[in-house]
């Protein structure tokens, strides 16, 4: 058996490893910390070496359809951690859809003024 998973992701880093810094939890290095004193470890697939512009990359080696909540969750927390106003996430297109895009949503529909953000996109 193989991690295909964990090939695609090292796939994508031979592609994009000069512009992207790329933790490795495997192996225990590049994590870094949601909050003070050290907790919450986590190795996001890929930071953007750019600090001024960060994006964060999130490798999924699933197809767009079954990317969802859990997946949705964890790269916008990784997008607020690291202060980028995009992320993407990197997938192998089984069919030749267009890709899609998301603009994260401000307001409340109690308050019916939902509407999107115009800087905050994945």
């Amino acid at each position: 058996m193989f991690d295909g998973a964990w090939i695609w992701e090292e796939y994508i880093n031979s592609l994009i490893e000069d512009i992207f810094y790329h933790p490795n939890n495997k192996n225990g290095k590049g994590g870094q910390y949601l909050f003070s004193n050290y907790t919450g470890l986590i190795y996001p697939d890929f930071i953007s070496r750019d600090h001024k512009n960060r994006i964060i990359a999130d490798a999924k080696y699933k197809p767009i359809e079954n990317i969802g909540n859990k997946d949705y969750l964890q790269v916008l927390a990784y997008m607020f951690r690291f202060d980028a106003k995009t992320g993407y996430y990197l997938y192998p297109k089984t069919n030749e859809t267009d890709s899609v895009h998301f603009w994260l949503n401000k307001g409340s529909t109690y308050e019916k003024n939902v509407e999107p953000r115009e800087k905050i996109s994945v």
